[in-house]
């Protein structure tokens, strides 16, 4: 084989890979936690909080989105994937959310002064479930401590009907998101 031919091969080789790798990442669709249209936002006030970082069990702990089929099976849908990581999609929506509700700041990761009153939340999933077309359930264990060191310990559960495909789903976990950190407020 001549040096021309095998560098046009070689070529050939690349613009094909490249064009197989577009081809399967063209129906991907990134989603997140966070809700397109926030409350309406609370008084501002000197309420800090610390929304820390949340766990999220471990077989949906992945990029994309993990849907039931059938009684004891999950299955990821590759084209539909979390735009960050599912832990901080969650810090993130539940920070949002109750800032907005409670008119704080999450100071979360930022030094604060020994006196300052913050209040700490730790969120722990229990239960992330999605069946497509019919509902989502969420189950959270929460605790809160005030900034006496109060400790307030919680559970929240909640299922969203959703229609509809995956869209849908991350529709209804918004809103789960939003009733969560409606009784954490």
């Amino acid at each position: 084989m001549s040096r021309n031919r095998m560098l046009l091969a070689i070529c050939a080789g690349f613009a094909l890979a490249s064009l197989s790798a577009c081809a399967t990442g063209a129906g991907v669709r990134y989603y997140t936690l966070l809700s397109p249209v926030p409350a309406a936002p609370a008084q501002r006030g000197e309420v800090l909080i610390e929304v820390l970082p949340v766990r999220v069990p471990a077989q949906v702990d992945v990029q994309t989105l993990v849907v039931r089929q059938g009684a004891g099976e999950l299955a990821p849908v590759e084209r539909a994937q979390w735009i960050a990581p599912l832990p901080d999609e969650w810090r993130n929506a539940l920070s949002a959310q109750l800032q907005q509700l409670l008119g704080a700041r999450d100071v979360y990761g930022l030094p604060q002064a020994e006196d300052a009153p913050v209040q700490r939340l730790r969120v722990v999933l229990q239960r992330f479930d999605a069946w497509p077309g019919h509902r989502v359930d969420v189950t959270a264990l929460w605790s809160l401590v005030s900034a006496d060191g109060t400790r307030t310990t919680c559970e929240s559960r909640v299922s969203e009907r959703v229609v509809g495909g995956d869209a849908a789903l991350v529709q209804g976990y918004q809103r789960a998101v939003s009733a969560i950190a409606g009784e954490i407020a």
